[in-house]
């Protein structure tokens, strides 16, 4: 800094070391805490154009291309949905929890993570579609010897069994996979 950290007395020559970013952008007085010295002079346009003109030393258009493509690989194109936060908190709801079922017949499709405990054969189908890109891992726990079918529509593909034989005590995972619109990959595990 070669002032030896005493800024006090070289105010004017250290000023430009330091930026305070939380800033009041309507504050006049330059000695205020929350004026910035070189923030753009906002005053007198309302274009996009004109904002971009303004902040052009301090943010490149790209960024705000990046922040766009970001957003939209991680919630998607916010414009398919009519309220981006309840989109964002369904999402979560989705994720977070676990739903306790007794078939895997028409099971529900709003938890990401199922528990099946069966008591006899199953077929497996959903209640609804999976949104493009959601999973859903479903464990299943049979009381008794059974039989568990996997859908054999043209819209599942079966990466492995399409049945399992499930002794009492074993454990099997079915994860179902949606990777277009109303399209899925099955695969199982079994221990």
């Amino acid at each position: 800094m070669g002032c030896g950290g005493n800024c006090l007395g070289c105010l004017n020559r250290c000023e430009d070391f330091f930026v305070q970013f939380q800033s009041d952008w309507e504050e006049a007085n330059q000695y205020a805490p929350g004026f910035i010295r070189n923030k753009p002079d906002t005053s007198g346009f309302v274009t996009a154009k004109g904002l971009e003109d303004a902040l052009k030393e301090y943010v490149k258009s790209g960024d705000f291309e990046d922040f766009a493509r970001e957003v939209f690989r991680v919630v998607g194109n916010p414009e398919d949905y009519p309220n981006l936060a309840v989109t964002l908190l369904n999402d979560l709801v989705f994720r977070y929890g676990v739903n306790a079922v007794d078939s895997l017949a028409f099971l529900p499709v709003d938890r990401q993570s199922v528990v099946a405990t069966l008591t006899g054969n199953n077929t497996l189908s959903l209640s609804g579609d999976l949104k493009a890109g959601q999973v859903m891992n479903i464990q299943v726990n049979p009381s008794v010897a059974l039989k568990v079918t996997l859908p054999a529509g043209a819209n599942f593909k079966l990466m492995d069994e399409e049945e399992l034989n499930l002794e009492a005590g074993q454990t099997a995972e079915i994860n179902v996979w949606c990777t277009g619109d109303g399209v899925y990959s099955v695969k199982t595990l079994v221990s």
